[in-house]
């Protein structure tokens, strides 16, 4: 029964739902990094600190020709 009751926890269901629960779990985990760096980099700015992101940074260095 625990094995049950977890699937339906974990993968959303039985069948050709059971993908839908991971998408929602993974977007929402996303979410969640997306506003928790988003914090970050507002915190950053607001205390004057050049802060560049890994990848973000690289290509809006190069539209903005620097």
């Amino acid at each position: 029964m625990k094995r049950i009751t977890l699937g339906l926890l974990v993968f959303g269901g039985f069948g050709h739902w059971g993908g839908f629960g991971i998408g929602v779990v993974l977007l929402s985990f996303l979410g969640l990094l997306t506003f928790i760096l988003w914090i970050i980099c507002m915190l950053k700015a607001y205390q004057g600190v050049r802060f560049k992101l890994p990848l973000a940074g690289d290509i809006a260095e190069n539209i903005a020709g620097r």
